[in-house]
């Protein structure tokens, strides 16, 4: 989540944005961290969100990865609507493995 706010508040310093069962939308929302958060800052986070997607959308290319076998992070809010260069790619892993997968890094080797 971080590399996506530098990507659009300093895109002169970022070229491109691998995420990694990054939730993209909701903030917290749809994470087993939303009962730690509470309703109400999910919401804010949410729209917070969502508004900085609309009004400042992120202009560099974005690899986003996903596994609907994440358990932490429901894989829908992986899936970014708003940047115009994203390309998602879905693997079978969980979501603290994922950074272990082969096909993974292998995949960000061929796209840098």
């Amino acid at each position: 989540m971080i590399a996506r706010e530098v990507a659009r508040t300093r895109p002169d310093l970022v070229k491109k944005v691998f995420t990694l069962c990054t939730p993209v939308i909701g903030g917290p929302t749809y994470t087993l961290a939303a009962g730690y958060w509470g309703k109400q800052a999910c919401q804010d986070i949410a729209e917070k969100v969502r508004t900085l997607d609309e009004n400042t959308p992120i202009k560099q290319p974005v690899v986003a990865f996903f596994t609907k076998n994440d358990g932490v992070v429901s894989w829908p809010a992986c899936i970014d609507q708003y940047s115009d260069e994203v390309t998602h790619y879905e693997v079978n892993s969980s979501h603290s493995a994922i950074g272990f997968n082969w096909h993974v890094w292998e995949k960000i080797y061929e796209m840098m």
